[in-house]
């Protein structure tokens, strides 16, 4: 399970910085240019590839882990078996009349 969850975290973090490089590079949205403006960007940067790391990392270890292949023990398997019973006899309702007021 700690493999399968440090796969897919690497994965996660590469693309997302992958992602916020190219963003960089491609100045999207003048992020390059905001970042550059302000006298701080050496806290700019590590802090934005610090949360996109977060962010990618725990949404691809969120699909690893609900794309994992587990071994189905119930016995609620499709086509079931037994007869098949009509939820609703349409032969049993009755007609109402409602007026209008």
């Amino acid at each position: 399970m700690f493999r399968l969850l440090a796969k897919f975290l690497a994965i996660g973090v590469g693309t997302g910085w992958l992602i916020l490089t190219t963003f960089f590079i491609l100045d999207v949205g003048g992020l390059r240019t905001l970042a550059h403006m302000n006298h701080i960007e050496y806290i700019v940067y590590p802090l934005l590839y610090l949360f996109f790391a977060i962010t990618f990392g725990a949404v691809s270890m969120g699909i690893g882990v609900m794309t994992m292949h587990k071994r189905d023990d119930d016995d609620d398997d499709f086509p079931g078996g037994g007869k098949k019973i009509p939820v609703i006899n349409f032969g049993e309702l009755a007609k109402v009349k409602v007026s209008a007021q």
